[in-house]
């Protein structure tokens, strides 16, 4: 479908939804492109969920040209900001064994056995690359799992804190909420996908 041919004189609310559509199509292609240009579908989901709660606002032309734009540069900044941000092999081993550990305890010093270096070492190196602590790396892939999860199945939330690693109900949802703003139940009944 020719995206130009869709801003024609018609405002009507059925073209708007036209647009909206092809404005979602859009999004899906810019969220697998991203993921297969090596940024994790973690933050292309983010992206994604984001710039669909926009394109569902959109009132009239303005407001799907400011959108379109909008998701263009989130999808490419976050693209550039991965290429241009280097890893070391220390740093990307432990991003792989926490993204394939998410829903297990992980301590500094189980990194520290699998990439044989000190644990201060280990801390001071990840957070100088990622510029975040590691506690804080583990607790926002959880999160954003977490919500994922919220959002598109009907576990129930103690499931689900259990499937991100964090097995205290209550010390889940205060992460939750620090994090998010509101308890995973909000969350759920706010977002929930039909």
């Amino acid at each position: 479908m020719d995206l130009l041919r869709l801003f024609s004189s018609d405002s009507s609310i059925y073209h708007i939804r036209r647009i909206k559509n092809a404005l979602i199509g859009i999004n899906s292609i810019f969220r697998l492109s991203s993921e297969s240009a090596g940024l994790p579908s973690i933050y292309t989901h983010s992206i994604s969920e984001e710039i669909l709660n926009e394109i569902e606002k959109c009132r009239d032309k303005d407001d799907i040209l400011w959108t379109l734009e909008n998701m263009i540069e989130k999808y490419t900044d976050a693209i550039n900001h991965i290429s241009a941000t280097y890893k070391s092999p220390i740093v990307l081993r432990i991003q792989k064994y926490v993204l394939q550990h998410i829903s297990e305890e992980i301590t500094l010093s189980d990194l520290s056995k699998i990439t044989n270096k000190n644990p201060s070492y280990l801390s001071r190196r990840f957070k100088k690359e990622t510029h975040m602590t590691l506690k804080n790396y583990v607790n926002m892939l959880r999160i954003n799992e977490a919500k994922a999860l919220l959002e598109e199945s009907e576990i129930s939330i103690l499931d689900i804190a259990l499937k991100v690693g964090i097995p205290d109900q209550s010390h889940f949802a205060q992460v939750f909420k620090k994090s998010v703003g509101m308890t995973p139940r909000m969350y759920r009944k706010l977002n929930m996908k039909a």
